[in-house]
């Protein structure tokens, strides 16, 4: 028979799981027509964070990390104790103050699991970013006319 000795109380919680959060955006994304649309179009995604990339036929291009991310006002990342309600979320980070690029200088935009957020990023934002050397690789292959993208 199994006894329980010790109670713990954890703070869990996912933005997946909120109520009234969930949209289907991604028919406007696929719609949106410029810059701005996109950005309309993906201010309303309410999933866990992701990276959203966008190109139009005037050759602009894009990068917006999208979704709904907490203020926290911790390191999060792990289940912390949740019995006296100090570890709760403070709202959620603006949408404008998600990390984006809009036609960046060195003319082409990578993301593939690394890290977007800047070393002074004003918010607490954690995550295993799995594999923080690709983007760079992929930037490089790029930068190198792209002779090494040849299928294998």
């Amino acid at each position: 028979m199994f006894q329980q000795t010790n109670t713990v109380a954890l703070a869990l919680r996912w933005t997946a799981y909120e109520p009234g959060l969930f949209q289907y955006v991604f028919l406007d994304v696929d719609r949106a027509r410029n810059w701005d649309e996109f950005k309309r179009a993906i201010s309303r995604f309410a999933g866990p964070g992701q990276n959203f990339v966008f190109a139009d036929v005037e050759g602009n291009i894009g990068y917006h990390a999208a979704g709904k991310l907490p203020i926290r006002h911790y390191a999060g990342g792990v289940p912390l104790d949740g019995s006296t309600g100090q570890q709760e979320w403070d709202g959620y980070i603006p949408f404008e103050d998600l990390p984006q690029q809009f036609n960046p200088p060195a003319g082409m935009i990578a993301t593939a699991n690394a890290n977007p957020f800047p070393v002074n990023y004003p918010y607490n934002v954690t995550g295993n970013f799995a594999a923080p050397d690709r983007a760079e690789q992929i930037l490089n292959l790029l930068r190198a006319g792209g002779a090494k993208l040849k299928p294998q």
